[in-house]
């Protein structure tokens, strides 16, 4: 039995083949090698096939091959150590990024992977796709995702901000279950508008973002079921994260943990609720929030009342004096929280203490110098921290989204940002 398995595994992987796109080449174009390869991407794409692209600047375009059950279809930049064929190869096809300058990617059917392979953190440079989108038209949507099932990964976009005041969107649509993981945003209007269920967005980097009264501005719109972890989000004003999709709609079912806040202006704070929709039955577990003006949760519009059933536990707070801001909605759940320099609340288990607990809060090392009061042990995914160590393995479960001894991750002021793309 083990080896019928196994010859039919090895049948269906036989049927995938690579394929190769660089800019420039000048072989028979079909696609078969690097010296040889499509200088675009082709009209039509091969369900379970790979696309490997080499560094260049490429055309925008949507991609709508029909699904056929969940077989993916992966376009992925070559590097040095992933490039599909050393036929044809030559080093300086990986080492440079695959640039989108001018009209962005669309997945308009499902299962796609879409993957720059390098980057993460503060350096647009480090990015393996790069959105650059011009400042005209009505509206700029680098990267759209209305299919569903679509996977991005290191892939960097930077916005050209609001001197024109059209509508900018970084990551945008409607799909369901969409991961956007280890991209960077900077210098949008919105960094994130998900209006699908079940999406991701983990390991990346958001810069700033910008509003105006034509263009209402926010780092992310997420709806139901929502993950947010393993973030670093360098600036809001005035929120972060609220609500999209309408006036009614809810945020539901929320996961947000282990996510670093720095520098939240205004009275609303970081997980807001607006007009009449709420945030409900949402967990924030194990995040580090610094120099946050207002609320860490204000769950619904004052008088409105429809938020309830959310719960926050085993956070840090630095310079950030509000946990909650209730505003008529259902009582909030909260305890094991760490507050330095920030006030007092009574809660079980709360943490009192002056001064920062970082490494280095002047360059942005939010680890901690020292452990916390154990914190509340919590279940799978929670049990891992930002760089992903156990937490609670030396007997104390730090709060903050650091366990201690964790590695760095430094905050540097945001450039350029690049979006990435990674399976």
């Amino acid at each position: 039995m083990i080896g019928i398995v196994s010859n039919c595994l090895f049948a269906l992987n036989a049927q995938a083949a690579n394929h190769f796109v660089r800019q420039g080449a000048t072989g028979s174009a079909n696609g078969n090698d690097w010296t040889n390869a499509y200088t675009s991407l082709p009209a039509t794409l091969v369900r379970g096939d790979t696309y490997y692209i080499g560094a260049g600047s490429y055309s925008g375009r949507d991609f709508n091959t029909a699904a056929s059950g969940t077989t993916v279809i992966t376009i992925k930049k070559a590097i040095e150590s992933d490039h599909g064929t050393n036929t044809g190869w030559q080093s300086s096809y990986g080492t440079g990024q695959a640039i989108f300058a001018g009209s962005g990617v669309s997945f308009s059917s499902n299962y796609w992977v879409f993957d720059g392979t390098v980057g993460s953190g503060s350096n647009p440079n480090a990015y393996g796709f790069y959105f650059t989108p011009p400042n005209s038209g009505s509206s700029i949507r680098p990267v759209v995702y209305n299919g569903s099932y679509v996977q991005i990964r290191h892939a960097a976009v930077t916005c050209p901000g609001p001197s024109n005041d059209i509508q900018q969107f970084g990551f945008s649509g409607t799909g369901n279950s969409v991961t956007t993981d280890y991209t960077y945003v900077n210098n949008c209007q919105v960094s994130y508008w998900n209006q699908g269920s079940n999406n991701v967005i983990s390991n990346s980097y958001l810069g700033t973002y910008w509003s105006s009264t034509a263009n209402h501005g926010v780092h992310v719109e997420q709806i139901d079921n929502p993950s947010f972890f393993n973030n670093i989000v360098t600036s809001c004003d005035i929120q972060c994260i609220e609500p999209g999709g309408g006036s009614t709609t809810n945020i539901s079912n929320g996961k947000y943990y282990n996510n670093v806040f720095v520098n939240v202006k205004g009275s609303n704070g970081v997980l807001k609720g607006v007009s009449s929709g709420a945030i409900k039955d949402t967990v924030i577990y194990g995040n580090t929030f610094i120099n946050v003006a207002g609320p860490i949760l204000y769950q619904n519009n004052a008088g409105l009342g429809s938020g309830s059933g959310n719960v926050i536990v085993n956070n840090v707070l630095y310079n950030s004096p509000t946990l909650y801001e209730q505003a008529g909605g259902g009582a909030i759940s909260h305890s094991y929280n760490a507050f330095f320099s920030s006030g007092t609340i009574s809660e079980t288990g709360v943490q009192i203490g002056s001064g920062d607990p970082f490494v280095s809060y002047a360059t942005g090392d939010y680890r901690l110098k020292a452990a916390t009061q154990s914190g509340l042990a919590l279940p799978s995914p929670y049990n891992l921290d930002i760089n992903g160590d156990a937490r609670g393995a030396n007997g104390v479960w730090d709060r903050g989204a650091y366990e201690l001894a964790g590695g760095s991750l430094q905050i540097q002021p945001p450039l350029n940002l690049l979006v990435t793309f990674t399976p």
